[in-house]
């Protein structure tokens, strides 16, 4: 697969999930306080992203966004950030939003993928927004 076509795959998976989140968190089936921006939903976007995007493609991290609280997003194997759910914190940024270099993000070189899945727990809404990205890629 040629490197433009593997981006163009990462970023129709990106879009797919970050489509499917929004739809679910808009028939409020989300669980707790969200809303479009996906506040409070990040690791479990972050972890389908990681998922369908395959642990050999990148990687899912921990850390903070502007020193806000406990925040997650994927980092490719190119070293662009991809983060679905930044728009909790800036409104103006796109809902796929791939960056290769922005300050406001500090990755904890503790919080990687079991300590993600812990924080947010084995949640059933997880599984079926997985479920859903894919219908949406078929």
């Amino acid at each position: 697969m040629t490197k433009l076509m593997q981006d163009r795959r990462v970023m129709k998976i990106a879009r797919a999930v970050r489509r499917a989140a929004v739809a679910m968190v808009t028939d409020f089936d989300y669980g707790m306080a969200c809303d479009r921006s996906l506040a409070g939903a990040c690791g479990d976007v972050s972890i389908v992203l990681y998922s369908l995007l395959g642990k050999e493609n990148c990687r899912i991290v921990g850390g903070r966004f502007s020193n806000a609280a406990l925040h997650s997003w994927v980092v490719l194997n190119n070293g662009d950030i991809l983060d679905l759910t930044a728009t909790q914190f800036d409104s103006g940024l796109s809902g796929v939003y791939r960056t290769g270099n922005d300050p406001r993000y500090d990755e904890d070189p503790e919080v990687g993928p079991k300590e993600i899945r812990e924080a947010w727990g084995d949640r059933e809404w997880r599984k079926r927004l997985r479920k859903k990205a894919k219908e949406m890629l078929a």
